[in-house]
């Protein structure tokens, strides 16, 4: 999912066409409500059923502090250099966020059995 908004932070670089601009609106929006529920789903894999609470409230601290501090990052980078930027940038963090999910080992056993 984190490829696919990506995609769609990066689509608006190519071409400021209205359908390109839906389509990349659909992409981002789409996609990161997935993140949300895939990011609990794996508190839920990942660990204990006593834990899962605890967990997924971690998970919502820092995506609330991703959500306060990314427009302020992005103005100060938009303000510093252009719009391009800011897109190339976010686009490219959610790409290797991607590649680094891409990596990561199944958790689904380790959730059933409690092994490491």
């Amino acid at each position: 999912m984190n490829s696919a908004c990506a995609l769609g932070v990066l689509l608006p670089l190519l071409h400021h066409h209205g359908l390109l601009l839906a389509l990349s609106f659909l992409l981002f929006s789409g996609s990161f409500m997935v993140v949300v529920a895939a990011t609990t789903n794996m508190a839920r894999l990942a660990r204990p059923p006593a834990l899962w609470p605890r967990w997924i409230g971690y998970f919502t601290i820092v995506f609330e502090v991703g959500q306060s501090a990314g427009p302020l990052i992005g103005g100060i980078a938009a303000d510093t250099w252009d719009t391009d930027a800011v897109l190339w940038i976010s686009g490219s963090l959610l790409a290797l966020a991607a590649l680094c999910a891409l990596g990561q080992p199944a958790t689904r056993q380790k959730a059933i059995t409690g092994t490491a």
